[in-house]
């Protein structure tokens, strides 16, 4: 579809119905941008989320002691959802031991595991795994989707005015 959008050439309106064809590229181009906006904007949110979090947290390293499961039931069906229980010293060299928040992806690791997790100083309670599924994914899920709806919005206003610059030469 991109090639098809770059490479062919544009499209002249010598009709009322051409017209309209020419025309409704533009609102297809304006939907998809707004389409776009909503996993952009909220993707970007959590990105800056994150960003404040890394900024303000420390890296520690703990080791894996016990996984704790939760079940919740909808109508249907049955979700487990397995969190790992690590045990971390705080800054005063207290063991501290605190939940992750990452449940079942990644796969809980294994209990005497070490991993690395970051945690802030005023909430010892509040663990993430310094990982790219622990932290990052979130974000990402919705900005990779934004972005390559937001690419071919742009792509068909950008070879609709193509076209008008063609049509006025």
């Amino acid at each position: 579809m991109i090639y098809r959008l770059l490479c062919s050439p544009p499209a002249v309106a010598t009709s009322l119905e051409d017209e309209f064809q020419v025309r409704s590229k533009d609102y297809i181009g304006a939907a998809l941008i707004l389409l776009a906006l909503l996993p952009i904007t909220n993707g970007s949110k959590l990105l800056v989320a994150l960003n404040a979090f890394v900024q303000e947290s420390t890296l520690r390293t703990a080791k894996v002691i016990d996984h704790v499961s939760l079940v919740s039931q909808d109508n249907k069906t049955e979700n487990r959802a397995v969190y790992s229980v690590v045990e971390f010293l705080n800054d005063n060299g207290m063991q501290r031991s605190a939940k992750t928040g990452v449940a079942s992806y990644p796969a809980p690791s294994k209990i005497g595991e070490q991993i690395v997790i970051r945690t802030y100083n005023t909430q010892l309670d509040d663990v993430s795994v310094d990982s790219f599924a622990g932290m990052w994914f979130e974000s990402a899920f919705y900005l990779v989707p934004g972005f390559l709806t937001l690419v071919p919005g742009f792509l068909v206003i950008w070879r609709k005015r193509k076209s008008r610059v063609a049509r006025e030469a």
